[in-house]
């Protein structure tokens, strides 16, 4: 599997860039706005990528960002919603904007999106809620959202259920200024004791 790639882009397209790495160019789908940043020929483009493969297909699929990445792979869990409409998504807002939709059960922003209907974007709100739409329980006000959804799913595999791993979050408090990993080591001190 790829899992970055690094190099200079050659040429553009519709919804991918080509990537020149080390003589060879990789075509890599990505969203809109990586799209413009770095379409223009010349350019170092360095993306973390998702490599999709099917019977009849190999793609790569790149973002700028790791939690664009993992929010594009929630996304292709969502029943009918495969690798191209979920970087439609990704293209639509911001990771934040679209798990604040999914949070809010915003179905009208989801429909909004091209090759999205009403069945489809009800399904999104529903699958995904239950990944990470309870974490807006916590007062994401402050910020670090992407923090916060993996230091839960840390906990999980500890073995402590959602609402455990919430609570333990929530009682610590400096957790908007730390990163996943510190509050995976404080919350299981604080659910240790």
């Amino acid at each position: 599997m790829i899992a970055t790639i690094r190099g200079k882009v050659t040429d553009r397209a519709k919804n991918s860039l080509i990537i020149e790495v080390g003589g060879l160019g990789f075509r890599v789908a990505v969203p809109l706005k990586t799209l413009e940043k770095y379409g223009k020929q010349g350019l170092v483009a360095s993306l973390f990528t998702h490599t999709y493969i099917r019977q009849d297909q190999l793609a790569l699929y790149g973002f700028e960002s790791m939690e664009e990445l993992q929010l594009f792979e929630q996304l292709m869990t969502v029943s009918g919603i495969g690798a191209k409409l979920s970087l439609t998504v990704c293209s639509s807002g911001s990771p934040d904007e679209i798990r604040s939709a999914v949070a809010n059960s915003d179905v009208s922003f989801f429909e909004s999106i091209s090759g999205i209907g009403k069945k489809s974007a009800r399904r999104i709100v529903v699958d995904l809620k239950s990944l990470f739409g309870d974490e807006r329980e916590i007062d994401f006000e402050k910020g670090n959202l992407p923090s916060y959804a993996e230091a839960i799913e840390a906990l999980k595999h500890f073995g402590f259920s959602r609402r455990e791993a919430q609570e333990a979050i929530r009682s610590l408090g400096n957790a908007a200024s730390l990163t996943s990993g510190e509050l995976v080591k404080q919350a299981l001190k604080q659910l240790g004791s």
